[in-house]
């Protein structure tokens, strides 16, 4: 795997600010080889609302490989595509030590593929979830 899967929505501001505006956001890339499974495993080193989930198909992959992603074992997404990118919106939390997992089979006989896959985290939210509770308690 090249690249982090779970980015902080500080961590793409200051990393949209050092492209040009036409560049893509980052993605971890998953090189799953042809008829194999790929599992990657990434600790959460942050705690927030997760916003959205990106998972991003090349070309020519529609029922050969499939994707799931998923938090502490909970499903967040799990998709068989072809070129494109999707982007799912949730609001699941995620606190330090959760494990996110990532799972791409490629049932394809012929080739190799690379997935593009991204897990946006803010940061901020889950603060403002946790006084407005307070505030509500008191």
């Amino acid at each position: 795997m090249k690249g982090q899967i779970i980015w902080t929505r500080e961590e793409l501001e200051a990393w949209c600010i050092k492209r040009p505006p036409w560049a893509l956001p980052p993605l971890a890339i998953i090189h799953a080889p042809n008829l194999h499974s790929v599992e990657i495993v990434e600790v959460s080193t942050v705690q927030g609302m997760i916003y959205s989930v990106i998972i991003s198909f090349p070309p020519r992959t529609a029922g050969l490989v499939r994707v799931s992603i998923s938090l502490n074992g909970k499903t967040l997404a799990g998709l068989s595509q072809d070129d494109f990118r999707y982007s799912f919106l949730l609001a699941d939390r995620i606190h330090r030590g959760d494990v996110v997992k990532v799972i791409v089979e490629n049932t394809d006989p012929k080739f190799s593929h690379q997935i593009g896959v991204r897990v946006d985290v803010d940061t901020k939210r889950m603060k403002q979830v946790g006084q407005k509770a307070k505030s509500l308690v008191s």
